[in-house]
């Protein structure tokens, strides 16, 4: 699989597509212009599922405070979508900071890639 700015750019591109695209459907909803169903419900599990292929990448000192910061988001839109506990968005937001600071301390802790594997990496 070759790796350059540009496949990295265009899977960028498509996610943030995806993303535009699910955010605008699930404001419609909301608005009640349009009816997902049971979706609204569950939609956090799909950030839970990347944050997971994040963790099991084959790049793990990279992807892992990503993937774990992406599941804890997930946790969170699922609770306050359910309102477990009585989350609300306006309750819970401080939640996001939990989240970062995991990330942030994964970042610190994690080994950094040697030279020679990011330099394989980026030729391959």
């Amino acid at each position: 699989m070759k790796k350059n700015g540009r496949g990295d750019a265009r899977g960028k591109v498509t996610i943030g597509l995806f993303m535009i695209a699910g955010g605008v459907v699930l404001v419609l909803d909301h608005l009640g212009i349009v009816q997902i169903g049971s979706f609204s419900l569950w939609w956090p599990l799909l950030v839970i599922t990347v944050g997971l292929g994040k963790i099991m990448s084959p790049h793990p000192e990279r992807d892992t405070p990503e993937g774990v910061m992406l599941i804890l988001l997930g946790a969170w839109f699922l609770g306050v979508v359910h309102h477990w506990m009585g989350l609300t968005w306006r309750n819970s937001w401080p939640l996001i900071f939990v989240a970062v600071g995991a990330k942030t301390v994964l970042q610190a802790l994690m080994p950094r890639p040697s030279r020679a594997v990011e330099q394989e990496e980026f030729h391959a």
